[in-house]
């Protein structure tokens, strides 16, 4: 009797569609340009500050799609990565609760210091 393999988990599904995506990613990138767009290559009479030093070159129409087609891969992805974690992660707060307690302790010791020394036993 053959044995049958056990069906992949849906997080093993998740996982493989997340590395097809990265490759096709990779892919895109590589078939990507970047050129030199710094303005102020070659220039000492006119300086922009804050211009980038780098951009794309212009995509081909069909590296274009493949980019909408990855993106519309991916936005279909996340909603079921999303489905691991049904439930939002509630907020902690930065710190520990308020609480009376300190306060309380402070105006005892004011308290006792207004009254002045005081000496166990002996009363006036």
């Amino acid at each position: 009797m053959a044995t049958q393999a056990a069906p992949s988990t849906y997080l093993d599904r998740l996982r493989s569609d997340l590395d097809l995506i990265e490759a096709d990613f990779v892919q895109i990138l590589a078939d990507s340009q970047i050129r030199n767009t710094d303005p102020n290559r070659g220039r000492d009479y006119v300086m922009h500050l804050g211009a980038p030093k780098w951009g794309w070159v212009p995509s081909s129409p069909e590296l274009e799609a493949r980019r909408m087609q990855l993106l519309g891969r991916v936005r279909d992805w996340e909603p079921l990565f999303r489905l691991l974690f049904p439930h939002p992660t509630p907020e902690v707060p930065a710190g520990p609760a308020p609480t009376a307690a300190p306060a309380a302790h402070h105006n005892r010791q004011v308290q006792a210091q207004a009254a002045g020394p005081s000496t166990p036993g002996l009363h006036r």
